[in-house]
């Protein structure tokens, strides 16, 4: 996968595309490995790799009203998030599935997280009912 790559943001075409480097590192589907078709990414996800694609990213995201938006950061001001990403990078842990497919009017979001420092797997819901 090229360091540079354009994308749009959620994959909506209607959205202006943006100049991410490395976006491999949070959009599994760019990278080369082969899918495996009952899991969603096409490998797991790490706080450290989040972190990693804030910071190279900082100048694109924008937290000063609160919610992580694609905006201009030209100061690249830290997210309010990047401290919690280096605390939780410090256990053994990734997100190895999610998926969203279903979330229109009655919609389901799911994730599949290891936490190998505290040998524990989590499985997070979120539901949406009208």
């Amino acid at each position: 996968v090229p360091a540079k790559e354009k994308v749009a943001f959620f994959f909506e075409k209607e959205k202006p595309l943006y100049d991410f480097d490395t976006p491999a590192l949070i959009v599994t589907q760019l990278g080369a490995q082969e899918a495996n078709m009952n899991r969603y990414l096409k490998y797991p996800i790490t706080s450290v790799a989040i972190l990693k694609f804030i910071e190279m990213n900082r100048k694109l995201l924008d937290d000063s009203k609160g919610d992580v938006v694609l905006g201009e950061n030209p100061h690249e001001n830290e997210l309010k998030m990047e401290q919690g990403l280096r605390e939780q990078a410090r256990f053994d842990g990734e997100m190895i599935d999610y998926d969203d497919q279903f979330t229109g009017a009655d919609g389901l979001v799911y994730a599949l997280t290891i936490n190998r420092s505290r040998k524990r797997i989590t499985a997070i819901f979120r539901g949406t009912v009208g």
